[in-house]
């Protein structure tokens, strides 16, 4: 899934930067200022939902955070909302659907 979204986004000429597990994730967030965030749910030493705490309460950050999760279970979406994430994609990523949701996304922050 990883390699997949990030061949759709390269080829829309896309910086991608990738983290082995959610205390990465925290530390390159702390680090660079991103557009957009892709957070997976399910990453080993911290998950999703502990890593975009810490971005959010510990580093202060608002960079958009999208879900990312191979459950698509009924309110996932929602818990990851009020886990401080802004939106969700399930996996195995639509190519369309992962590219308007990052788009949409992008806009966004630019528009701030």
């Amino acid at each position: 899934n990883q390699l997949l979204a990030t061949t759709y986004l390269e080829k829309c000429l896309v910086e991608v930067d990738q983290a082995e597990n959610g205390e990465e994730a925290v530390a390159m967030v702390a680090a660079k200022d991103y557009d957009l965030v892709m957070m997976d749910l399910q990453m080993p030493v911290l998950d999703g939902f502990e890593a975009t705490k810490k971005i959010r309460e510990n580093l202060k950050s608002d960079v958009p955070i999208v879900a990312c999760s191979a459950h698509s279970l009924i309110g996932e979406k929602e818990k990851c909302l009020a886990h401080g994430m802004d939106d969700y994609v399930s996996k195995p990523y639509n190519k369309s659907e992962l590219l308007s949701i990052i788009s949409e996304w992008a806009k966004k922050r630019h528009h701030q």
